[in-house]
């Protein structure tokens, strides 16, 4: 289970103590959203409450490329927000 904030997180600070995906990143993410709303980017950009691709609480997001997995970032809109991820 990982906790986001309403402040921006990536899957890299996620792994940052992670050397097995120094150079072989997961090609696959899927991210189950417990119980807050997120938004999220994986174009470069920064999510905001109000910005963003939105996913309700209980949703689920897949990721299927490594680029994309990398510039992953999610913030939660209200709260904290509990989401479940699971690489591959």
């Amino acid at each position: 289970m990982v906790f986001f904030e309403d402040s921006v997180t990536t899957v890299g600070k996620l792994l940052v103590n992670d050397t097995v995906f120094a150079e072989n990143w997961p090609t696959k993410m899927t991210v189950t959203v417990e119980d807050q709303n997120i938004r999220y980017r994986y174009d470069g950009g920064t999510p905001t409450a109000s910005s963003g691709h939105f996913v309700a609480a209980s949703g689920t997001l897949v990721v299927a490329n490594a680029a994309l997995i990398k510039r992953f970032r999610v913030v939660s809109t209200t709260g904290i927000a509990k989401l479940t991820v699971t690489l591959e």
